[in-house]
C-alpha cells in the first residue's frame, strides 16, 4: 500500500470516529467531508498538540452537554463542523434554553377565525380574549367567513 493511500485511509477513519462520537447521525458523506476539513484547520493551528484528540474531546464534550442532547435541535454534524462550533465556549452548550423561561406558545384551534393580513394569515381567537395572533400592528384584517 502506498503512503498516500494509507494517509487517506487514516484520515477517513479519523473522520469516521468523530462522526460516531457526534450525537446526531445524518448526512454522513457531508459530515465526513466537513470533519476532514475541520481536522485540517485544527492541525494548522499552533498550540494544539494532537488535533484528532482535541477535536474528539470537543465533540464528546458537546455530546454530553444540554445542547448536544437536544434531539432534533442538535445541528447536523456537517453544520457544526463547517461553522467551527467546536471553538464555541462550552458554557454556551450548557446554558439553559431561553425557551424554558418563556410562557408557552398559544396553540391555534379550529374554533379560531382566520383572516388575511397582506401576505400573512392572522388568527382571531374565539376564546373571548379578542387577541389577534400574527397580525401586523396597525393593519386592518378582513375575515374570510
Amino acid at each position: 500500500m502506498n503512503q498516500a493511500l494509507t494517509n487517506k485511509f487514516h484520515a477517513y477513519m479519523d473522520a469516521e470516529l468523530l462522526y460516531e462520537a457526534y450525537p446526531r447521525h445524518v448526512a454522513k458523506a457531508d459530515a465526513i467531508r466537513a470533519i476532514k476539513k475541520a481536522l485540517k484547520l485544527v492541525t494548522e493551528r499552533n498550540g494544539v498538540a494532537n488535533p484528532k484528540l482535541w477535536l474528539l474531546g470537543r465533540v464528546q464534550e458537546f455530546s454530553a452537554s444540554a445542547a448536544g442532547q437536544a434531539g432534533a435541535f442538535v445541528p447536523h454534524p456537517a453544520t457544526w463542523m463547517n461553522q467551527g462550533r467546536y471553538d464555541d465556549n462550552p458554557d454556551e452548550w450548557n446554558r439553559q434554553q431561553a425557551s424554558e423561561n418563556r410562557s408557552p406558545a398559544r396553540v391555534c384551534t379550529p374554533k379560531d377565525k382566520y383572516a388575511r393580513v397582506g401576505r400573512k394569515v392572522a388568527v382571531q381567537a374565539r376564546d373571548g380574549s379578542g387577541e389577534n395572533l400574527f397580525a401586523e400592528p396597525g393593519r386592518e384584517t378582513r375575515h374570510d367567513s
